[in-house]
């Protein structure tokens, strides 16, 4: 399994400066307790839009991976280089159509805490590429994880980050985790 996304993919400040393996421990972990054998490759950059992405790709297709989640929006939509809603759908329609849409699982940009620069980034901006990535989803047939809804149902989504209101705590991990896992559990007995 392929995880293909941004700086939360990457595991950005949780326990470095830069990257960690957490996403990738989580979820091999949660897999493991579950009997399902999953073997996950990070592709995450530190800062990424799905526009930057789209150079990578070719690195994701050589994984041969038998699924895929795709993760953007959270740069994408942020102000400081805004890829338009238009853009961004026709970037994911790509990545479906490049990595092929049986193989992938699209997931909505995260909660934010909008206390946090919110004329930079926030949930109302973060709510529109996530309804741009359902309408790929359905568009393409693809299933679609709503991280954002997930996040918004806790009692208090802002302990799954970490005090730049975006990145992700461990418990903001362990819901990641637990979405991308449970959705392969599904899947696995689908086809018993």
């Amino acid at each position: 399994m392929v995880i293909f996304g941004d700086s939360i993919t990457n595991g950005y400040g949780y326990q470095s400066a830069s990257a960690s393996q957490i996403l990738k421990e989580k979820c091999e972990l949660l897999a493991s307790q579950n009997g399902l054998a999953l073997d996950v490759r990070l592709h995450g950059l530190n800062g990424d839009t799905s526009q930057r992405a789209m150079e990578r790709l070719p690195l994701v297709l050589k994984e041969e991976a038998d699924r895929v989640f795709i993760f953007f929006g959270a740069n994408d939509s942020a102000n400081y280089e805004p890829i338009s809603p238009v853009s961004f759908y026709r970037y994911l329609e790509d990545m479906v159509e490049q990595i092929g849409p049986k193989k992938v699982v699209l997931i909505t940009p995260p909660y934010h805490n909008d206390k946090f620069e919110p004329d930079l980034r926030n949930n109302k901006n973060l709510l529109r590429y996530g309804e741009q990535t359902k309408a790929v989803g359905q568009a393409q047939n693809v299933p679609v994880l709503d991280l954002h809804a997930t996040m918004s149902a806790l009692t208090d989504p802002n302990l799954c980050l970490q005090a730049d209101g975006l990145h992700f705590s461990e418990l903001g991990y362990e819901v990641l985790s637990e979405l991308m896992v449970q959705f392969l559990i599904k899947e696995a007995k689908l086809k018993e």
